[in-house]
């Protein structure tokens, strides 16, 4: 191999810098915000309160789609 073969080129250097200066806003972003928002997602799939939650599948779903109020204000977000 050439000397220049194993050299990194200034362009490679600089990407990579910047992939280093952005990771920890990236994992940050990711841990804070993503995360949450699947841990609530599988808490949807619960009911009870603290150490008593078990698993009710789909029917918070169910029960929150046959209220009348929470119907009434999916349309008013949506469609006026």
């Amino acid at each position: 191999m050439s000397k220049s073969s194993k050299k990194m080129t200034l362009n490679k250097k600089h990407n990579i810098t910047g992939r280093l200066f952005l990771a920890p806003g990236a994992l940050l972003i990711f841990f804070m915000s993503f995360v949450p928002m699947g841990k609530a997602l599988l808490l949807s799939f619960k009911t009870g309160v603290g150490a008593a939650m078990k698993s009710c599948g789909l029917l918070n779903y169910t029960r929150m789609f046959q209220d009348a109020v929470f119907v009434q204000s999916i349309k008013n977000t949506f469609f006026t």
